[in-house]
């Protein structure tokens, strides 16, 4: 520690000290997965275990709301594919060409795969591989980009964070920014990411800055002091991985118990 910067060290005993009065589960998780990464230097996978219900709420409105907004057009879509499928497989009927007849049957076979898949998204809410995959046709890629932050309500809402209240600036927004992610048979959410601080930039010259210790003056802005430890701590290609999975169907609430729910638990019921 000694031959740390003054600077640094006073920050980092600072950062320590304010996570110890107000207690690691009470903090943001920007602020709780940065005190972690940077001034702990854990470098286990940041996992959905690394969050609580309600941050795990918002990364599933985030992604979800996504695709609900789509889903007058997957009705549409959903009667155009059967339609195409039916017409697919009558040309394979009438085909006598053995290849011919085998491409009619290879779209008849995509086209109600992806029919099915729409349906069971309708009908269910739960998100499969195939409703992700169409969704791109709508300009909605497998990725979370910075300007969706700002679209759901539910996201805005999103206020206990370092910086300011809303839009991108949120506390899950700070976490995990810009991240790719699937969706599987099963309706799991797999998010994947690293969680470094990149490459910082000046903005009159465009060229990487170089990463420089915190000096004095960086303390009486302390997100400047915290970009910085940051940038040296986790420079991009050496961060932290994520890999969060979630399912996209909301938990049922557990009902509050009352004098019957105890009886029935305690018969074992």
């Amino acid at each position: 520690m000694a031959d740390k910067p003054l600077a640094e060290r006073i920050f980092v005993g600072a950062s320590k000290a304010y996570r110890d009065v107000r207690g690691p589960e009470n903090l943001p998780a920007d602020k709780r997965i940065y005190m972690e990464s940077v001034i702990d230097k854990r470098r286990d996978p940041v996992t959905e275990r690394s969050f609580n219900n309600k941050e795990i709420a918002v990364m599933r409105v985030l992604i979800v709301s996504r695709y609900d907004k789509l889903k007058d057009e997957f009705r549409k879509d959903v009667a155009t594919y059967r339609a195409n499928a039916q017409e697919a497989l009558q040309e394979a009927n009438a085909s006598r060409n053995p290849e011919l007849k085998e491409w009619h049957l290879k779209r008849f076979r995509n086209l109600t795969a992806l029919r099915l898949g729409l349906q069971q998204y309708l009908q269910t809410g739960k998100l499969n591989p195939k409703v992700v995959e169409h969704a791109e046709r709508y300009d909605v890629p497998a990725y979370i980009r910075r300007e969706d932050y700002e679209n759901p309500d539910e996201i805005n809402a999103d206020t206990g964070n370092s910086l300011s209240s809303g839009g991108r600036d949120t506390a899950i927004g700070q976490t995990l920014g810009r991240f790719n992610y699937t969706v599987d048979n099963a309706g799991n959410i797999n998010i994947s990411d690293t969680y470094d601080f990149g490459s910082g930039h000046n903005p009159i010259t465009g060229k990487p800055t170089r990463n420089v210790p915190i000096n004095i003056g960086d303390l009486i802005p302390p997100k400047q002091a915290a970009a910085k430890l940051g940038h040296r701590t986790l420079p991009e290609g050496k961060g932290r991985p994520v890999a969060i999975r979630i399912n996209s169907i909301a938990p049922k609430p557990k009902p509050k118990a009352n004098w019957f729910t105890r009886t029935a638990e305690f018969f074992g019921f």
